[in-house]
């Protein structure tokens, strides 16, 4: 045999695998990770969204745990603890473990809006204690995490471009319904009450407002007055 031809043969088909081998790379990483089980509503929504994306979808079922292989991340959305978890950056489960090692390994990753769960009680929860989720939540997207809409992934993934502009626009809009919350928490207006029972004071304060506005021909029921003392609430008295 011809061992110079061997050699040749040898090295050709070395250079044709090492060509091919970048390509293959780029294919592995145009995969997109879609953090929820396979079963759920939101992730068989989602994959309808991209019904038409070029790239391989993955579920929680078949999770590469090493991550290094996805592109990009998207959380379909997250309860309560999972997001005080992650802005803590506590792991104590699946999808904080993945969102942590996803951020730490530089990945893109999105937020479904409609899946995080502590919206869903903005007309029924303590107004403070809701803005404590708000605060998680602008935590998230410091740490790079755009949130996004179901409606417009597709949009989102198609845009190669850095995701600050959009994270930028999550801030502002955080910062402006906590300013509302704050300003509608600071102080209730009873001036459009002649009296002021202890019954309206409580209702008032489980909703984390201490201060009250009333007039100065308001009656304030003996109560009332009590519960003001007993609270260290804040009274103003206008004409």
């Amino acid at each position: 045999m011809d061992m110079e031809k061997l050699v040749n043969d040898i090295t050709e088909e070395v250079m044709i695998r090492v060509k091919e081998l970048p390509n293959q790379v780029n294919i592995d990483l145009q995969r997109i990770l879609v953090a929820a089980s396979n079963e759920s509503e939101m992730y068989k929504s989602i994959l309808n969204k991209l019904d038409t994306f070029p790239r391989e979808i993955d579920s929680l079922e078949n999770l590469n745990q090493d991550l290094d292989c996805y592109e990009d991340i998207i959380l379909c959305g997250l309860d309560n603890r999972e997001l005080a978890n992650l802005a803590l950056g506590v792991e104590c489960g699946q999808k904080e473990h993945i969102a942590i090692k996803g951020i730490l390994k530089g990945k893109r990753i999105f937020l479904i809006e409609e899946g995080i769960e502590y919206r869903q009680y903005q007309n029924t929860a303590n107004k403070v204690f809701f803005s404590m989720y708000m605060e998680y939540e602008r935590k998230l997207i410091s740490y790079g995490i755009t949130l996004v809409k179901k409606e417009n992934i597709l949009k989102v993934l198609n845009n190669k471009n850095d995701c600050s502009a959009l994270q930028c626009g999550c801030v502002l809009e955080l910062q402006n319904e906590l300013k509302d919350l704050e300003e509608g928490t600071s102080i209730f207006d009873f001036t459009d009450k002649k009296l002021v029972s202890e019954a309206d004071l409580k209702k008032m304060f489980k909703s984390g407002i201490e201060s009250i506005k009333i007039r100065k021909r308001t009656v304030v029921t003996p109560l009332a007055k009590d519960f003001i003392r007993t609270n260290h609430m804040n009274v103003s008295r206008i004409e």
